[in-house]
């Protein structure tokens, strides 16, 4: 299935948006989910589970879902910081005269 952007997304009741990003699993390398900006007012950004999508096509993708139950999906959040700690080898600044060896 195709995921096109910046196309209206349309749930079984209405216009609720249109699609903005696509959001990969680096693992799998398959779309979990797509991000919709809501219409106006608001626009607010959701994450959309592919689940959710009945069909696409290049101009329209259609959801199997209420304006409702949109609505009630998890926020987009663009920005996630991961933190983690670095062993004390990786961080030598020796290493960095041998990394094409190394």
């Amino acid at each position: 299935m195709n995921f096109p952007l910046n196309v209206d997304v349309h749930c079984s009741d209405g216009r609720c948006g249109r699609s903005t990003h696509i959001i990969l699993n680096p693992v799998t390398e398959q779309v979990t989910h797509v991000v919709v900006r809501e219409k106006r007012p608001s626009r607010v950004e959701r994450l959309l589970p592919v689940m959710l999508i009945a069909n696409t096509a290049a101009e329209m993708i259609l959801l199997d879902c209420t304006l409702e139950e949109f609505a009630k999906l998890e926020p987009f959040n663009q920005t996630e910081f991961v933190y983690t700690d670095l062993a004390h080898y990786a961080t030598d600044p020796k290493l960095t005269l041998l990394w094409p060896y190394v």
